[in-house]
């Protein structure tokens, strides 16, 4: 058995509305561009970080996203964040920094935190 330690190098969201949610996610710093697979759907894609995010539209007979899965992200800066996305929501904070929740527009909860120094 080996002793790397997995990394997670890709994530891939359904949704219903593919720009909306790439635009949303765009504000965290992913560069998205569209991208095809032979005879696939077409889909958005970006990475960073050795981490591979793609959009792909609903799976057939799906009406909607789902939203068991929670995402987190390290951000640079909260407010900044919440004004581009013209997003409000309470900022908290803990002795791990300050932190909130938001929805993407899919109805998926994306937590987002404030890198420290």
């Amino acid at each position: 058995m080996s002793s790397r330690i997995p990394s997670l190098s890709l994530l891939v969201l359904r949704s219903a509305s593919l720009e909306a949610v790439s635009d949303f996610y765009s504000a965290f710093g992913f560069d998205f561009r569209q991208e095809q697979h032979g005879s696939g759907p077409l889909h958005y894609a970006a990475e960073v970080g050795g981490l591979v995010l793609e959009i792909y539209p609903l799976k057939a007979g799906q009406t909607e996203a789902d939203d068991s899965t929670m995402l987190g992200f390290e951000v640079e800066s909260l407010s900044g964040l919440l004004m581009e996305l013209e997003i409000k929501a309470e900022i908290k904070s803990s002795e791990l920094g300050r932190f909130c929740s938001v929805k993407d527009p899919d109805g998926r909860t994306v937590r987002l935190t404030e890198a420290t120094e």
